[in-house]
């Protein structure tokens, strides 16, 4: 049962992959998930400015003139281990220090490799806690009385 649950979980949330998106075509609806690669830049958010930020999190809302506007979910500072929280606030970046842009997708291989690896795990661990078959009852302990 663990195991089922396990597997549903994954699919749920699944393994992602970041496919780039090429400057030609822009091919991005409203709404996708994307991860934008910077030119390391200050970013105004409603409450703070974060600073140095070179990657974020984002969804996709529009292409405006010189400008991609995204609504930030998490942005990484070129200070490692450091990061700002996004919280859904719309920023414009200008094109000129957009460096890359990509796409995250469902990757069904290596959520299905997952999903198997899971099962194999909890068979495994199953069957070493002697947990994997019936059988018999052994001698004395819950056989039937005659």
């Amino acid at each position: 049962m663990r195991g089922l649950v396990l597997a549903l979980l994954i699919l749920v949330t699944g393994c992602f992959k970041y496919v780039p998106v090429e400057r030609t075509s822009w091919d991005v609806s409203r709404g996708v998930p994307v991860r934008a690669r910077i030119d390391q830049q200050s970013i105004e958010l409603r409450t703070y400015t974060a600073h140095d930020i070179v990657s974020m999190d984002a969804e996709f809302v529009r292409l405006d003139n010189s400008d991609i506007v995204l609504s930030a979910l998490w942005l990484d500072s070129a200070i490692k281990g450091v990061g700002f929280p996004g919280e859904g606030w719309t920023v414009r970046i200008p094109m000129e220090s957009l460096e890359s842009l990509e796409q995250r997708k469902f990757d069904t291989w290596r959520s299905l490799a997952f999903v198997v690896a899971g099962f194999a795990v909890t068979y495994a661990g199953w069957q070493s806690i002697g947990g994997g078959g019936g059988g018999d009852a052994p001698p004395n302990q819950g056989g039937p009385i005659n």
